[in-house]
C-alpha cells in the first residue's frame, strides 16, 4: 500500500507516474479485464475487476496530477510543458470516461459482463 500512497501524493517523478503507473496500469487493467471475460469467470469476477480497475485509475490520475505540480513551478517555460500535457491527458481521459458512462457505456459494460 506504500506504493499507492506515494503515487497518490505525487512522490514519484512525472515520467514514472505517467508512463509507469498511468499508461502501464491502464494497459494492464484492460488486459486483466479481457482475460477474465475470455475465461468466463462470471459476472462477479468481472465486476470486481472493473471496481478495482476504476479505483486504481482514480489513484493513478490523482498521482499523475500531483506529480505534475513540481514541473509547473519551473521558471523555464519548456520545463512546464510535460506537466501541462500530463494534466491535459488525465483531464481528457476522465472526461471521456464520465461522458461515456452518461451516454450508454455503462449499459454496454453490463452487457459485456453478463454474457
Amino acid at each position: 500500500m506504500g506504493i499507492l500512497r506515494k503515487l497518490w501524493w505525487g512522490q514519484y517523478s512525472l515520467g514514472v507516474a505517467f508512463w509507469g503507473f498511468y499508461v502501464g496500469g491502464l494497459i494492464l487493467s484492460v488486459a486483466i479485464f479481457y482475460i477474465v471475460i475470455q475465461h468466463g469467470l462470471g459476472p462477479t469476477a468481472s465486476a470486481g475487476v472493473i471496481v478495482v480497475s476504476l479505483a486504481y485509475r482514480f489513484i493513478a490520475s490523482v498521482g499523475v496530477w500531483n506529480s505534475a505540480a513540481p514541473r509547473l513551478k519551473s521558471a523555464i517555460w519548456m520545463d512546464r510543458m510535460p506537466g501541462y500535457l500530463a494534466r491535459f491527458v488525465v483531464f481528457i481521459y476522465a472526461a471521456k470516461i464520465i461522458w461515456g458512462l452518461m451516454n450508454g457505456d455503462a449499459l454496454n459494460l453490463m452487457n459485456l459482463i453478463t454474457q
